[in-house]
């Protein structure tokens, strides 16, 4: 089972002082948000959490996760409106 869980960095340094294993859910919508998260999924991989990506079709998103080597699941394509 996945646990979604909003990562700050502050959050993540603080769970690495016990051995606790958790699973990471990472939403991007956008490409500028796997440079942000970028680090915190790898340090988090390093200390063996379990991490997921969904990414949205939007932009490069899906050629910079794929340039990356980043796995993925597309969980939808962009829309302009709300209709």
């Amino acid at each position: 089972m996945w646990e979604c869980v909003n990562v700050g960095m502050c959050k993540c340094v603080s769970l690495f002082q016990f051995s606790i294993i958790m699973k990471y859910i990472f939403e991007l919508n956008h490409p500028k948000h796997y440079y942000q998260f970028k680090y915190v999924m790898r340090t988090l991989k390093e200390h063996g959490h379990e991490i997921k990506v969904l990414a949205r079709e939007k932009d490069v998103l899906l050629d910079v996760l794929k340039e990356e080597g980043v796995d993925y699941t597309i969980f939808g394509k962009h829309n302009k409106s709300m209709s």
